[in-house]
Formats: structure tokens, C-alpha cells, sequence
């Protein structure tokens, strides 16, 4: 059997407000019980709201412009300080990708496949994409700023962290489903103090939901949710064991 075998949820702090919002009709919710961690300290310690002003892209003296779409096949290869129009592709190892602006036209502002492990991503400014700003497993993602998507931001798989980031303005495609995080299958998925913030009336956005956890393609395990700021969507967060 197929299905979200643990799942964690530690505090977030949540800006309601819907109760004229339409939620999704293609979906049922299914209710699981949070599990609440005892702890000392508050799990906001450490952690302030991001936005405009802690994340995404700097201009600094180093960067340099640069038209075209990256393809990194070099294991520990850095991409830092860059104004793109185009996307970048990784397809290798302990890959660095740090304060560039990425424009991209294309289905996805970063993809890391699946074949390797530890990319590293920091301090970006993600905009323009079809499908989603970053899509792939194996990665760790701090202070992105993410924003005007065809549809979602973050397509997560397995072993991957997202952290002090924030997103944003999604879904400029009409009718399309779009999501702050939406994982299909895969897990061992760390969401940690993030700002996804999507009226679900933004005109001339299709927010949907900051959170959908929803077994399409397969079992998904190891999820930790704690200290979010979580606004808008027609749900929220929907975690919901398909079948």
C-alpha cells in the first residue's frame, strides 16, 4: 500500500482569512493527526520572516550578465554571481548555485536529476518559468526568492531541505494548479522556517495551495514541516494519501 507511513508537524504561523475562498474540488483531504515535538527552545529561534529584504539576489560588483541557459555536468562546479536569462541544468555532483537572478522561459529555473546529489543552492532569485522554480531531489535550498511561476515554486523529491525562503505570486498560467511545495512522491523532505504567502483571490494569479503532500505517483515518507508563515490557498496545507 502506497501512502505517507509518518508525518511531522511543528508550529507554523498561519494567516487565514478564507472563509470565501473556494477549495479544490479535485482533491479530498485527508485529516492526519499532528505529531508535536516537545521542545526547549521556540522552533522560530534563529529564524526571521523571509521576504525582500533576506532574500534572493544581490547586486554586487562581481556580477556579471549572462544570456543563455546553464548546463552543469562538472562535479563541484560554482555558479555564483549571475544575472540569467536562461535556466540552469545540474547533472552532477556538490554542485554550489549562489546569488544569481535566473529569468527562465523555460519548465524549470533549476533541475537537479535525480543520478546525483548535494547541490547547494543559495540566495537566488527565481522568476518566469512554466512549471516551477526549482524541480529534483538531493539538494538544500536557503533564502530563495521565488516568484511569478507558470505554477508551483518548489518540486521537492527525496532528501532535500528548504529553509528561509520565500515564495510568492504564483501561478500566471491560467487554470493552472499551482502550489508553494507540491510533492508527489519521494520523501526524507525538511520545510523550515518559509514564507509562502498566495492570496487565493491574487488577481491574475491561480494560488491554489502553500502545502500539497498528495501520493500521485508513489509513498511518501519523512516529512518535517516546522516554523512556516503560511497564507492563502484554497487549503493551506493538504496532505493527502491518494487510493
Amino acid at each position: 500500500m502506497i501512502g505517507i507511513r509518518w508525518f511531522a508537524v511543528l508550529p507554523v504561523i498561519c494567516c487565514a482569512g478564507l472563509s470565501s475562498a473556494q477549495p479544490d474540488t479535485d482533491f479530498d483531504l485527508l485529516t492526519l493527526p499532528a505529531i508535536i515535538a516537545a521542545r526547549n527552545a521556540s522552533p522560530m529561534e534563529g529564524f526571521a520572516k523571509p521576504g525582500p529584504n533576506n532574500t534572493g539576489f544581490r547586486v554586487n560588483p562581481n556580477v556579471v550578465t549572462q544570456s543563455g541557459s546553464i548546463k552543469v555536468t562538472v562535479d563541484g562546479t560554482v555558479v555564483k554571481d549571475i544575472d540569467l536569462d536562461g535556466c540552469i541544468d545540474v547533472r552532477a555532483n556538490n554542485v554550489v548555485i549562489r546569488n544569481v537572478r535566473i529569468n527562465c522561459t523555460g519548465l524549470y529555473g533549476i533541475r537537479m536529476h535525480s543520478d546525483y546529489e548535494n547541490l547547494l543552492i543559495e540566495d537566488v532569485e527565481i522568476f518566469g518559468t512554466q512549471s516551477s522554480g526549482i524541480l529534483g531531489s538531493n539538494f538544500t535550498v536557503r533564502r530563495a526568492n521565488i516568484h511569478d511561476s507558470g505554477a508551483d515554486a518548489i518540486k521537492p523529491g527525496r532528501n532535500v531541505v528548504i529553509e528561509s525562503s520565500w515564495m510568492h505570486r504564483l501561478g500566471t498560467k491560467p487554470k493552472s494548479h499551482s502550489d508553494g511545495v507540491q510533492m508527489v512522491s519521494g520523501g526524507n523532505v525538511v520545510i523550515r522556517g518559509n514564507n509562502i504567502d498566495m492570496p487565493h483571490f491574487l488577481s491574475g494569479y491561480t494560488n491554489s495551495q502553500c502545502m500539497i503532500i498528495q501520493t500521485n505517483i508513489g509513498a511518501i515518507d519523512n516529512i518535517l514541516i516546522e516554523g512556516n508563515w503560511l497564507n492563502g490557498g484554497g487549503y493551506c496545507v493538504q496532505i493527502n494519501d491518494k487510493g
